[in-house]
């Protein structure tokens, strides 16, 4: 995290990660940008890696762990969306439920 790379893709997908070790390896990168931020600070043009997770697939529960575990700007990869009407469940999957009507959505 702190070598110069623009991002760093932990992969859950493929990779022997889960939302656990997972959150380990984005705890390690946070601590890193903590140092690398420090040490660079006034330098223009230098930021420090985002990290990226692949989620292994369109789990809602699985996807809202890892955005619950991430402090991090970054994002997060959602594999094997093919059509608008996965990719519009794949965004659901990423949103809580409104608690309070909103009257604007009337």
């Amino acid at each position: 995290a702190s070598a110069g790379y623009g991002h760093l893709v932990i992969d859950h997908e493929h990779g022997p990660t889960d939302s656990s070790s997972g959150q380990a390896l984005l705890q390690a990168v946070d601590a890193a940008r903590g140092r690398r931020t420090a040490r660079l600070q006034g330098l223009s043009g230098d930021h420090p890696t985002e990290p990226i997770v692949r989620v292994p697939d369109h789990d809602a529960a699985y996807m809202k762990k890892v955005l619950d575990s991430m402090r991090l700007p970054g994002g997060v990869l959602v594999p094997m969306v093919e059509d608008a009407a996965t990719a519009e469940r794949a965004v659901a999957a990423t949103r809580y439920p409104r608690q309070v009507d909103d009257p604007a959505d009337s």
